[in-house]
């Protein structure tokens, strides 16, 4: 299968100037801009300007698809409009190549919502001459309602996609949240929009975790909770109605925009929204929906009992003189100890033997299913079973497993790629 990308611009609140649409002619043979959109698309080629500039400098939104698994969906936002300090408690960036990131920033006087994904086993046949933004352009008009549904399902995906991680390394650091705020849950999960909808299916977001949220999202009456922008039209002086109306009238695109910013800035427009979660740990979250189990009574018990035998070693340093009686019982003590030490030593080496042979069965799996991060740690884990290994045997059992990821995943430029830097 071929290479092949496909870049669409679009400009929502006020249409391209003339002098614009040429500049942005300009960035390829291939592309004529409209007053609302511009598309290109490379078969063999990339996009040479920059994704991020082109949307800040010229339009609204943009989508990037790639047809070896790769999606891209930004919106800009006038900064007046939203509220980028809750907006950013859904920020969650992942700095692996695979996955999914939702970066969430402001950029001059612009807030930018990038939201990333790329799983190398999902591919996709991309008709040039369709418009697949068309879909998601009602997600940008939903955060400025503050619904902010889209955030919450990019952030659940992203902590389903390191949870998942475990399955790989149980020790393995995932940088999660420790703590979810108060209405940090949207309402109306129930009720997913055709936008929503279609976005969750194109990224193939893990619906299992979608569901078990909506129980904790109420369903609200979205006319009851609109921003409320009267109080703010009110306080302005018959000059800038005035001239708002002009404005209107003559045909401005842009004075909706400029309407919004002013009443904000005077901060008489609120929007009541009801409280959905109260504020909980992530542990919290995670036992409720049912993707983690609460600690049992019996373990806390267990490890109170070993904090309480520790704090009581540590007190017991000093020792008095010994008899020869005691002596001998403490040289059979020693014996005693050393045989069980041995005994520990065999199991532990049992241990260590069965924690690999997991390690490699997931490994297996998870290439196969195609898994976010599979590579990456797929390639940690070998290295280190290669490195540890302490006999011959063991190594070339490592460099057989190798052997055999190559052979049955040809096609997965990538993970060779990675195995290869990794000397494997």
């Amino acid at each position: 299968m071929s290479e092949f990308q496909l870049y669409e611009f679009r400009r929502i609140d006020t249409p391209l100037s003339k002098k614009e649409k040429e500049e942005v002619n300009s960035w390829s043979s291939r592309t004529e801009a409209t007053d609302w959109e511009a598309r290109f698309t490379y078969a063999y080629s990339d996009f040479r300007q920059d994704e991020e500039k082109a949307l800040i400098d010229y339009f609204d939104a943009m989508y990037y698809m790639a047809n070896w698994g790769a999606l891209r969906l930004m919106f800009k936002f006038p900064k007046e409009l939203v509220d980028l300090k809750h907006l950013q408690k859904y920020d969650s960036f992942n700095d692996d190549e695979f996955g999914t990131s939702l970066k969430i920033y402001q950029q001059k006087k612009w807030v930018i919502i990038d939201i990333y994904s790329h799983e190398e086993e999902r591919g996709f046949w991309i008709d040039e001459d369709d418009s697949y933004l068309d879909q998601f352009l009602s997600l940008r008009n939903d955060i400025l309602q503050q619904d902010y549904r889209l955030l919450f399902s990019v952030w659940l995906q992203i902590i389903a996609e390191k949870y998942e991680m475990l399955k790989f390394d149980p020790n393995a650091k995932l940088n999660l949240p420790k703590s979810i705020p108060a209405n940090f849950i949207p309402p109306n999960l129930k009720k997913a929009n055709s936008a929503l909808s279609s976005f969750n299916k194109l990224f193939e977001f893990k619906q299992d975790w979608i569901k078990t949220a909506r129980r904790f999202s109420p369903s609200i009456d979205v006319k009851k909770v609109q921003i409320d922008w009267l109080p703010g039209i009110q306080s302005l002086s018959s000059k800038q109605k005035d001239a708002y109306l002009l404005r209107l009238v003559e045909g401005d695109k842009k004075v909706e925009m400029d309407l919004k910013i002013e009443l904000n800035k005077l901060q008489t427009s609120k929007q009541n929204l009801p409280t959905t979660n109260e504020a909980m740990s992530l542990d919290e979250m995670l036992i409720a929906f049912g993707m983690k189990k609460p600690e049992s009574k019996a373990t806390q018990t267990k490890e109170e009992t070993k904090k309480k035998k520790k704090k009581t070693a540590s007190k017991d340093k000093k020792k008095k003189p010994e008899s020869k009686k005691k002596k001998a019982e403490e040289k059979t003590k020693t014996r005693t100890k050393k045989t069980a030490s041995e005994t520990n030593v065999q199991q532990s080496s049992q241990q260590q033997a069965k924690y690999k042979e997991d390690i490699l069965r997931n490994i297996k799996i998870d290439l196969k299913r195609g898994y976010a991060h599979a590579y990456a740690k797929a390639v940690m884990h070998l290295k280190q079973f290669l490195e540890e290994a302490s006999n011959e045997a063991e190594k070339q059992e490592i460099l057989n497993f190798v052997a055999d990821i190559k052979e049955n995943h040809t096609r997965k430029r990538s993970l060779i790629e990675r195995l290869k830097n990794a000397g494997l």
